[in-house]
């Protein structure tokens, strides 16, 4: 993947997405969260 943390796929969405974009980004990177966390706005 080189210096790109995220998929193409993934990259090209950033930017129309916003909080959606944040939480996709953490659920493709597997980020582990050890309670529910609300991520909206």
């Amino acid at each position: 993947m080189g210096n790109q943390p995220v998929s193409d796929e993934l990259a090209q969405r950033a930017s129309s997405l916003g909080v959606e974009f944040v939480r996709a980004t953490l659920l493709e990177r597997k980020v582990i969260f050890f309670r529910a966390q609300n991520l909206s706005e």
